[in-house]
């Protein structure tokens, strides 16, 4: 008898477009059973239009007011995603490819200092991290390249792209290279290497990209 009962309630809250939650706490729809009225007067009780409050029907302004602020909300994060695609200049671009040479310049010198945490932060942070560790979609080069039709810039940005890596590789191995099993030495020459290599990659992109733009 207690499961007729809630489907019967759920009929009635779904035939109303109230919330299940008010048919049940809603006074008009709570039925008594007594051994005097059948199962069937019940329900019908129950879901009688004059058994639900008017005033827990959706109106048509309500209606309006939530389709208007579903088109607000929609057109919010339509304009917040234009927004975080938009074009960036390509003078922009060349200006954070420089700071990252700057960026990378001191490498070589902490590398040999053996400073491997500050080598992985040099390469694991902004602007720098963007040309090797965050994917094509925010690739500094890649997008120079869209921006300039030069698309030989793509070629230097897989290249660079592994020689950032494989420097960040090595220099993250030499951390660990005392708790390795065997006589394990330490790289110092071939991460500065690679490093040089990267500089000289991204100056070559530098240049590419400044004689696209004049």
């Amino acid at each position: 008898m207690m499961n007729r009962r809630i489907l019967c309630l759920l009929g009635a809250a779904a035939a109303a477009c109230v919330p299940v939650s008010h048919a049940f706490i809603h006074p008009s729809l709570s039925v008594k059973p007594t051994s005097s009225v059948p199962k069937s007067a019940m329900c019908l009780s129950a879901t009688s239009p004059d058994n639900i409050d008017a005033s827990l029907l959706p109106t048509e302004t309500s209606r309006r007011q939530v389709l208007l602020s579903t088109a607000v909300t929609m057109a919010g994060m339509i304009l917040s995603t234009g927004a975080a695609h938009a074009t960036v200049s390509p003078e922009s671009l060349i200006a954070d490819l420089e700071l990252s040479l700057d960026k990378l310049k001191p490498i070589p010198s902490l590398l040999e200092k053996q400073e491997w945490d500050g080598v992985r932060t040099i390469l694991k942070t902004p602007p720098v991290n963007q040309l090797w560790n965050l994917g094509d979609a925010k690739n500094t080069i890649l997008q120079l390249a869209k921006a300039t039709d030069e698309y030989e810039l793509i070629d230097i940005k897989d290249e660079l792209s592994l020689s950032l890596q494989m420097c960040d590789q090595l220099t993250y191995d030499n951390v660990f290279v005392y708790y390795q099993p065997g006589n394990g030495k330490i790289k110092v020459k071939e991460p500065v290497e690679l490093a040089e290599k990267a500089m000289k990659q991204l100056s070559q992109a530098i240049d590419m990209a400044k004689s696209a733009v004049n």
